[in-house]
């Protein structure tokens, strides 16, 4: 390694290596690593299979979108997409985790393409290798529990956004997933609530260049959007800094 760089040998750049990691690391003995199935996980099982079943969760709610646990009420996102996986695989462990372990996965190849989209494949590689290897994510994407979603929502929002910065008809997909991100996990709304007003301005900054060359279809999408945004930017923050008049 001449000059004391860091090189990746071609063999391995393959990111197909990497979801292949992500993958082994995170579904291999699912149903039994982490020891035990906690009863957070049991209920989020039991409502996903109640909602398959009946349309309602255990407690007789119709589809809610904030289901009652021990105690609480949280977000019901996890619930909803584990009921596939109950419907293939039955009423178990594994099928509980799935979901999981599948965002996990997932979010290890948005990291990836996110890394290629900023700076080149080389640091998206190791970006991604840094995620596919982290102990705190491959914990969380091997259990039932709705955090591990919201690092896919945010990457996948973030993924579309800039991707909007160059064709205005992907900022739906962004707002999406930015807008489910808010029933994945309780601190999404305060992340969303710092990264807003950033994100506004620098696509009202764009939006002002690049309006004279925007093909006709993109147009009509931005000439939609931009009054919104403009009011959305006011809302959350004058500038960049995010902070509005009256906050210190």
């Amino acid at each position: 390694m001449p000059n004391g760089s860091f090189s990746i040998p071609p063999a391995l750049r393959h990111p197909a290596l990497l979801l292949l990691l992500a993958a082994v690391l995170r579904i291999l003995f699912l149903s039994d690593i982490p020891n035990g199935f906690t009863t957070d996980e049991a209920s989020t099982g039991y409502d996903a299979y109640s909602i398959l079943a009946t349309g309602r969760d255990q407690h007789g709610e119709f589809l809610p979108f904030f289901a009652q646990s021990f105690g609480d009420y949280n977000e019901s996102l996890y619930r909803f997409i584990t009921v596939p996986s109950i419907a293939v695989f039955g009423l178990n462990e594994f099928a509980t985790r799935l979901p999981a372990a599948l965002a996990g996965v997932l979010t290890v190849w948005i990291v990836y393409l996110l890394g290629k989209t900023w700076h080149d494949q080389h640091l998206a590689w190791i970006a991604a290798l840094l995620l596919a290897i982290s102990p705190w994510h491959i914990f969380f994407s091997r259990t039932a529990f709705r955090l591990i979603q919201l690092p896919l929502c945010c990457c996948l929002g973030l993924y579309f956004f800039q991707r909007g910065l160059q064709r205005p008809r992907d900022l739906p997909f962004s707002a999406a997933f930015f807008a489910l991100s808010m029933y994945s996990y309780s601190s999404a709304c305060v992340s969303s609530y710092r990264s807003s007003p950033q994100a506004l301005w620098r696509l009202l900054a764009r939006l002002a260049t690049a309006w004279p060359t925007t093909p006709g279809p993109d147009r009509r999408i931005l000439a939609v959007l931009r009054p919104t945004l403009v009011f959305l930017g006011h809302s959350a923050g004058h500038g960049p800094g995010g902070h509005g008049a009256g906050h210190p």
